[in-house]
């Protein structure tokens, strides 16, 4: 086999993985181990916060090691015994305990797995989207195969098939040409400082309400949508539809202008999202409906992410971009955390239709915020960071 198609097939086999959590976990927690809202909440707040933690020590480990493939694997491993060992798992201690180890383990993969794909790829870096690609395939057939099995299967069986991902992810890991970097050394840098400038200031506090309301979107979508009478088949559909709307996005993202400010493409986010949140709340039984707010994903999560590949580009430049993004991951993890947690603690009061509506509130916020800020600069000479 191709060593690029050995990289395609390490995407492929972890974002399937990626694909039968996401939409299916919360319902196996519901329906087959009769959690709470509130409980799967916490959960799923938990593994959130090891966002905090995970990317920054492996990709620490990674570069320090210049051996990116050994923390690859090592996760792929881990990943296999976690999903194993949640085959058994049915008390909420123990839940919680192995969830946080899965979200770590998780990020110990597509870090290093980028930095190696890059390195491999060479001179030929713009083949990177025909290899990242099929992740995204991955992730659809996965949400799709997955909700018509769930048809005629119990949910039971979630975590013996995702376990049976997990090994299909480490044996095609184990594949993966040897990749042998250069051990890097940070340069420090007055990470505090750039974070204080106005207009980063107020892009991140304003990505991190949009973060907030994304949370009961993937914490809970996949539950209020069967409250709601959906099948398991629809649900993966709609959610394979977001993910296909979120590809053909970001193949049109190169051609916004580049004098367009990264605080108009937040702001047109955030409008979406709203509008999003709304119509899933309160016309849950609408296919129509659903299939329509899950194809302006694509276009909300295009414009979200354009706008922070600029700003990020601008405000921290090519030499210490890393750090910057890495200080957005983190971010994300503590705004989805708390999203989350609000979501399972509203649950029982509001429902799913009050939970989602309430998701408008910090869009609209975060919009209004935008607007009395001063127009940013726009990032005219990098406009090759939406290409990335």
């Amino acid at each position: 086999m191709p060593a690029t198609a050995r990289h395609s097939a390490v995407y492929f086999w972890y974002f399937a993985l990626l694909g039968g959590f996401m939409p299916f976990w919360s319902l196996y927690l519901h329906q087959e181990l009769g959690l709470s809202a509130a409980a799967i909440g916490q959960l799923m707040a938990a593994t959130l916060l090891a966002r905090l933690l995970a990317p920054p020590f492996w990709g620490h480990l990674a570069d320090r090691s210049g051996e990116p493939l050994r923390y690859v694997r090592l996760g792929c491993l881990m990943l296999v015994l976690v999903w194993a060992a949640l085959c058994i798992a049915r008390n909420f201690s123990s839940l919680l305990l192995i969830l946080l180890a899965y979200s770590f383990f998780q990020n110990a993969v597509l870090a290093p797995l980028e930095t190696a794909t890059v390195h491999h790829l060479g001179a030929a870096r713009e083949r990177y989207g025909l290899v990242r690609r099929w992740g995204s395939l991955g992730f659809v057939i996965a949400v799709t195969g997955l909700g018509l099995f769930f048809e005629t299967h119990t949910l039971a069986l979630l975590p013996l098939l995702l376990a049976a991902l997990a090994l299909l992810l480490f044996l095609s890991a184990l594949k993966l040409p040897r990749a042998r970097l250069p051990r890097q050394v940070r340069q420090a840098f007055p990470l505090r400082a750039v974070l204080a400038r106005p207009a980063v200031l107020g892009f991140l506090g304003a990505s991190f309400l949009l973060q907030v309301s994304h949370a009961p979107y993937y914490t809970f979508y996949s539950v209020h949508l069967a409250d709601a009478g959906q099948a398991s088949s629809i649900i993966g559909l709609l959610w394979a539809v977001a993910v296909v709307a979120e590809v053909l996005a970001f193949t049109w993202l190169h051609r916004l202008p580049r004098e367009l400010p990264e605080q108009a493409l937040l702001k047109a986010a955030l409008l979406l999202g709203a509008l999003r949140w709304a119509v899933i709340g309160l016309w849950p039984q609408s296919l129509p409906a659903l299939l329509a707010m899950q194809l302006l994903q694509g276009i909300s999560f295009a414009a979200a992410h354009g706008a922070c590949l600029r700003l990020l580009q601008r405000h921290f430049g090519d030499g210490q971009l890393g750090r910057g993004q890495a200080a957005y991951g983190m971010l994300w993890g503590v705004a989805s955390a708390l999203g989350a947690w609000g979501a399972g603690s509203l649950w029982g009061s509001a429902g799913g239709t009050g939970v989602f509506v309430l998701a408008t509130l910090p869009c609209l916020v975060a919009w209004l915020w935008l607007a009395r800020l001063p127009s940013a600069a726009p990032a005219a000479t990098h406009s090759d960071a939406l290409t990335a």
